[in-house]
């Protein structure tokens, strides 16, 4: 009762963080590779520079900046029992940007993330806090905001305290249907494949389908809004009944941060990886602790197994209760279902303990907890074009994990220098893992079943251009660009007459630029010497000097 209570205040309480009508590019909890989005994405009339409120009363509790991720962000802390985030700021208030300044030249690093004393930086109801921006991984202008409580940490959805500022009157829309026959166990028309079926824009699905034995469900639907301008969001709330009987609900709200993989078994991941479209399970996978979904006591499986019509309804619904029903019936037709055989060589791993599994001299420990389900996996290792191991895969087809599991490499002992070794991937969205060395082997985090790993190594230094200084009455700017094609910049220090002077990136590009009278020298008219080192994620390095005036 406490927290409905507090919950309630801070509806009432809490006022929008842009002064112009809301609109949003993205809702709370919609789907993404490893994770659920944490929070809303406000427009900015597809440019920077619109004024960022503060919600409600608090102080600023943490401060972040980042190239990625967020970029730059503010939490604020609320008496209420909450901390709402804003990111992807293009700069903050003076005040703010006054202790980030001081914090970044203490640390010589343009990337920081520190918490504040809670009387160091308070701020009421409505108070400008910042500026909207493009940075971190943004795509676009934009405001993220989130709002987590205090207690748990979980993410809550921002509607809940907002929505007063939100028109909307559409309801959701159901794309397609995926029947899922559980392996060895069921079979849809015929077959023990999954299977789609597209409502075409019906309420109903005009296609017959035939099953028996153990079936799940899943569901392709996006929310639409009024002002949403062809945006697609993810649903709120959905809900299946068969036979009038509900089997599976789900309300995506108070996300614990330590969950956010389960979204990768929430839906069908091999799907997604090939198609970009999330199909979501109206089951449960036994390994899937999602606390938003509520199944009986199959899990959400349907068993079919009597000739007859099962009368199947889905119901969808936003926030703001605007609702859509989608009907379709399965008819019960009795079919010999084949035992599931799994492919020769291959081990079953089960979700409910800890696995070292060990392949050619390769390691890959795998935690209680990272699997969702039981799976097999064949092992293999076959010699490598680049000499220094041989590649190793530990099953097919791709598997998401809930927890990291260690993989380990070993390496010859004639290896020059270890520390420039990396774990080469051929998951394309990341090629390399970085890793550490230790007892003649590189460990290395890996978060799916599937992939090859091999051992590479960086012995490229970045490549780092002084492009001059640009010169105006007011302002002597120095640029530079640097890049790193394989292990990124680490670090990218610059240094005039030896005193440290931070260069910050321009936008999401390879440029960074340093404004010299934003710095602690000051100008003297004369040459001096501007030495620039920059550091990949394996320690190369790559060092320019030059004279400037200033």
């Amino acid at each position: 009762m406490t927290n409905l209570i507090s919950l309630l205040l801070a509806i009432v309480s809490y006022t929008s963080p842009v002064n112009y009508q809301v609109t949003l590019a993205g809702n709370f909890g919609e789907p993404r590779p490893n994770h659920f989005h944490g929070g809303i994405d406000i427009k900015t009339d597809r440019r920077e520079g619109k004024m960022i409120h503060a919600i409600g009363d608090g102080y600023v509790s943490r401060i972040i900046v980042n190239r990625g991720g967020f970029g730059k962000a503010i939490y604020i802390r609320h008496p209420e029992g909450y901390t709402s985030l804003y990111a992807h700021l293009k700069e903050f208030t003076p005040a703010i940007e006054a202790l980030v300044r001081k914090v970044q030249y203490e640390r010589k690093s343009f990337e920081v993330d520190f918490a504040v004393d809670a009387t160091r930086l308070p701020v009421a109801q409505g108070q400008l806090v910042a500026i909207s921006g493009n940075t971190g991984a943004s795509q676009a202008p934009h405001l993220h905001l989130e709002i987590h409580d205090n207690d748990t940490g979980n993410m809550l959805d921002p509607l809940e305290f907002l929505g007063h500022a939100i028109t909307d009157g559409m309801p959701p829309k159901a794309n397609s249907l995926m029947v899922c026959p559980v392996a060895g166990k069921g079979t849809v028309n015929g077959d023990s494949r999954k299977r789609f079926f597209p409502f075409g824009g019906a309420k109903a699905l005009p296609r017959q389908i035939t099953a028996w034995g153990q079936i799940g469900f899943a569901i392709w639907a996006d929310d639409l809004m009024e002002r949403g301008e062809g945006n697609r969001y993810g649903v709120r709330r959905s809900q299946l009944f068969v036979d009038g009987v509900e089997v599976y609900r789900s309300d995506v709200n108070d996300i614990p941060l330590n969950r956010n993989r389960m979204v990768n078994v929430w839906g069908d991941y091999d799907y997604f990886l090939h198609t970009r479209i999330w199909f979501l399970r109206s089951y449960r996978l036994p390994g899937n602790r999602l606390p938003f979904i509520t199944t009986g006591n199959r899990n959400g499986v349907v068993n079919i197994d009597r000739e007859r019509d099962y009368h199947c309804r889905y119901v969808l619904s936003d926030y703001f209760g605007n609702t859509a029903e989608y009907t379709f019936v399965v008819t019960g037709k009795r079919t010999g279902i084949h035992p599931f055989m799994p492919e020769h060589d291959a081990r079953l791993i089960s979700w409910r303990r800890a696995h070292l599994l060990v392949n050619n001299g390769a390691m890959l420990q795998i935690p209680q907890g990272a699997l969702a389900d039981d799976v097999y996996v064949r092992l293999s290792g076959r010699p490598s074009s680049a000499g220094l191991s041989s590649s190793y895969t530990f099953g097919t087809p791709v598997q998401p994990l809930l927890k990291a599991a260690t993989l380990s490499i070993p390496f010859r002992k004639d290896i020059r220098d270890p520390r420039k070794l990396l774990v080469r991937s051929s998951d394309p969205r990341k090629p390399w893992l970085r890793g550490t060395c230790r007892n003649g082997r590189i460990y290395a985090d890996v978060h799916e079943l599937g992939h090859t790993y091999t051992l590479g190594c960086d012995e490229t230094a970045p490549s780092l251009e002084f492009r001059g200084i640009h010169v105006t009455p007011a302002s002597h700017t120095v640029r530079v660009t640097a890049a790193d094609n394989l292990t990124g910049i680490a670090s990218l220090h610059a240094y005039l007459d030896g005193r440290f002077i931070l260069l910050q990136p321009k936008g999401n590009t390879l440029d960074y630029t340093c404004r010299l009278e934003d710095t602690p020298v000051r100008p003297l008219g004369r040459l001096r010497r501007l030495h620039i080192v920059a550091t990949d994620g394996v320690g190369n390095r790559r060092e320019v000097a030059a004279d400037i005036t200033y």
